[in-house]
């Protein structure tokens, strides 16, 4: 994990969850908490191209086995993937087993600690350093995936802000890892 410069928020690289949730990673945590042998192909196949970032969430939650294996098998059920994040009071009626509390979800504390935590996940992309991209908008939860930020004119403010010279991780730019 990496701190933000401007949030002080740990998150983590777009790119370096592709290289820790692998095919055969997934597999072999799938297998580790005893997920059913003929489902573990078909949780791989949902996880690795469309849930990564779910997955790497409710490991996050340090559940136990089966809370784990329910947890994702629920958003698997409902194909919630990736592209839904972030879930937020606004979408959060479109997640059935968040509504229902079923399995991990009964508790309310569930539904907390995953929106609280999925931020780890969701930087924004920010666009190429040489392009002048268009302005972003932002949740106000967003991490914000500067690495370093050095104030370069402390006159100059926008607001309350002043106008910093800054460094992201090469993964949260257009045309990195994703």
């Amino acid at each position: 994990m990496v701190m933000s410069a401007f949030t002080n928020r740990k998150f983590l690289p777009a790119d370096v969850l592709a290289t820790i949730l692998t095919k055969e990673s997934v597999r072999r945590a799938l297998i580790y908490i005893n997920a059913p042998s003929n489902d573990v192909d078909d949780l791989v196949s949902f996880i690795v191209p469309r849930a990564r970032k779910i997955f790497a969430i409710l490991l996050l939650f340090e559940w136990d086995a089966e809370f784990l294996l329910r947890g994702i098998q629920c958003f698997q059920r409902e194909s919630i993937r990736d592209e839904f994040l972030p879930i937020t009071k606004e979408n959060r009626d479109n997640v059935p087993f968040f509504i229902n509390r079923e399995g991990p979800w009964r508790r309310r504390v569930s539904e907390f600690i995953f929106c609280k935590k999925q931020w780890v996940f969701l930087t924004p992309e920010l666009p190429p350093e040489d392009v002048d991209g268009p302005i972003l908008r932002l949740h106000a939860k967003a991490i914000l995936p500067i690495i370093q930020a050095k104030k370069v004119d402390a006159g100059a403010t926008l607001m309350s802000f002043g106008i910093y010279r800054t460094r992201s991780t090469p993964g949260e730019r257009s045309g990195g890892v994703s």
